[in-house]
């Protein structure tokens, strides 16, 4: 796997904290998404065993999603 198709584990905790902001404050999301979600948040509180530890990088205000 190249490097270019890796996230790090800052990357990471920034998708485990907009997963966050989305599960709290986003559109109610169908059954699949909800579980899509839960499932990719398990694998990144895998990956990132500190990730409660590292901040937040993104100010949620400004956030924008870009699909």
């Amino acid at each position: 796997i190249s490097n270019a198709q890796l996230f790090t584990p800052e990357e990471l905790t920034e998708l485990y904290h907009a997963t966050n902001y989305l599960l709290r404050n986003g559109p109610e999301l169908i059954s699949n998404q909800l579980k899509a979600i839960e499932k990719a948040r398990t694998r990144i509180e895998y990956l990132v065993p500190d990730l409660q530890e590292m901040p937040e990088q993104t100010q949620r205000p400004n956030l924008e999603m870009k699909l």
